[in-house]
């Protein structure tokens, strides 16, 4: 099915907040022509549109729109240019397996404050970087890349990133990537055997989440240096046995909750006063083991 702006279909909704097209599967098209007039559009929305291959460019310019969401659409090659999108804060990209690229333009996007992207195997690690640029932002949830990746791609800067020479040759404290982050999301695959490295130095971390990762046996030490961190959730990592060193445990001391789901071996571990990992948690307020 192709809708276009002359389709019976199409109706103009000058006051429209909010519009969703989900469960499409025959949708090969959205229409043109018609999206300079949803002024007040602040949330769009499509998912289950398995024949859909592109958004309209007009997309792009929907000054009013804060939330952006496309799911489930694997026949999607690419997201239009979103430079003009200066209210939107949440832009969400999931199980869209043949996306190749980021929109362009999202670095631009100093309103962005959450990005999730996830189970876009055909995105490739270079094209990560732009969110290495976006300094303002609060979530992130990456993961669901390609499973010929043995690593978890993590954005990087084309610059140091941790001091940049101006001109008058004085060295200028060089803001982290992602210093702002307060919560992120990782979700990984079998092939990948550890976090990245490079999370560390998010230090201002209050939520962090951990789940897929089927080919990691021990969380790393690093996560000790998560000092803001209050919520820690693992899931679905059957290989999963071990957390980090007691001293590393402890010094996350405002870590309040501990969430451990579908990771087996990990929960058998973790079991009040009998499992071996129990002495490394048994401070923290809430413990949740759940099957």
């Amino acid at each position: 099915m192709r809708l276009d702006s002359s389709h019976s279909l199409v109706k103009i909704f000058p006051s429209l907040e909010i519009l969703r097209v989900e469960i499409c599967p025959e949708l090969v098209s959205l229409p043109d022509g018609v999206w300079h007039n949803l002024r007040c559009i602040k949330e769009l929305r499509i998912s289950g549109c398995l024949r859909l291959s592109h958004l309209p460019k007009d997309v792009g310019g929907l000054a009013s729109l804060e939330s952006l969401t496309v799911l489930g659409c694997p026949s999607l090659v690419s997201i239009p240019d979103i430079h003009s999108l200066r209210s939107l804060v949440r832009l969400h990209l999931g199980r869209c397996g043949n996306l190749r690229s980021l929109p362009s333009g999202m670095e631009v996007c100093t309103s962005i404050r959450r990005i999730a992207l996830l189970g876009c195997p055909a995105i490739q690690p270079e094209d990560l970087h732009p969110l290495s640029r976006m300094t303002q932002l609060q979530g992130l949830a990456l993961g669901g890349f390609s499973q010929d990746l043995d690593y978890f791609p993590w954005p990087s800067c084309t610059i140091n990133p941790c001091r940049v020479t101006i001109t008058d040759n004085e060295n200028k404290e060089f803001q982290h990537p992602f210093a702002s982050l307060l919560v992120l999301g990782l979700w990984g695959w079998q092939a990948v055997t550890s976090l990245p490295e490079q999370i560390q130095h998010l230090s201002n971390l209050i939520f962090l989440q951990i789940q897929h990762f089927d080919g990691i046996g021990a969380l790393p030490e690093f996560l000790g240096s998560f000092h803001s961190l209050e919520e820690l959730d693992i899931a679905d990592c059957q290989n999963l046995s071990y957390l980090p060193s007691a001293e590393a445990m402890r010094r996350l001391t405002k870590l309040r909750k501990l969430t451990i789901k579908k990771c087996p071996r990990l929960k058998d571990r973790c079991k009040e006063e009998i499992g071996q990992e129990w002495y490394k948690i048994a401070h923290i307020p809430e413990i949740q083991l759940l099957p």
